[in-house]
């Protein structure tokens, strides 16, 4: 059976074993509320989550999964209208050793799609429910658009909007011969 969590909930480290313990997160209206502050949405309708903890074995971290539902309201980035989303996706989080973090960072693990998202864990508590509440901002959509909102130029001549680049001479090239005149 699940243990039921909140978004300040946290685990000792020191009771993570191999054997996965089971999480079952649903917010709160007043968390639902607090969230939506925190992340400048207009409403947080609903956030649940079912998750699991556990740790694979020597050296490979602590194993966080699950998967991760939210009905939330953001504002359009262009006409500042509701915009509702459904997020429903699962998870994968490795917390591991402030010093794995970093040398997992120099390897740029993090390109590596065979490697699961990793983060450092600092401390002897696993932070959950916080866990759970930035889970939902990394998987919601980051430029909410309105249905048929467009960017407006206003008054502005010779601006495209999505235009190709075009090959600008660089400004500093006259500098160039500068630096090798004695």
């Amino acid at each position: 059976m699940a243990q039921t969590i909140h978004a300040d909930s946290v685990f000792p480290v020191a009771d993570v074993d191999r054997e996965p313990r089971s999480f079952a997160f649903t917010a709160t209206e007043a968390e639902c509320t607090a969230i939506a502050e925190r992340f400048s949405l207009k409403a947080v309708n609903k956030l649940t989550a079912e998750a699991s903890l556990s740790a694979p074995g020597r050296g490979r971290g602590i194993m966080l999964s699950g998967h991760l539902q939210a009905d939330i309201i953001q504002r359009c980035g262009v006409t500042l209208a509701d915009v509702p989303e459904i997020v429903d996706s699962s998870f994968e989080l490795m917390l591991v050793t402030p010093e794995e973090a970093d040398r997992l960072d120099a390897d740029e693990a993090y390109l590596d799609p065979e490697i699961p998202d990793y983060d450092a864990l600092e401390g002897d508590k696993v932070p959950l429910g916080e866990i759970l509440v930035q889970t939902l901002a990394v998987l919601m959509n980051p430029w909410p658009r309105a249905e048929g909102a467009e960017l407006d130029t206003g008054n502005a001549q010779g601006v495209e909007v999505d235009a190709p680049e075009t090959d600008k001479p660089n400004p500093f090239a006259a500098l160039a011969g500068l630096r090798d005149k004695p």
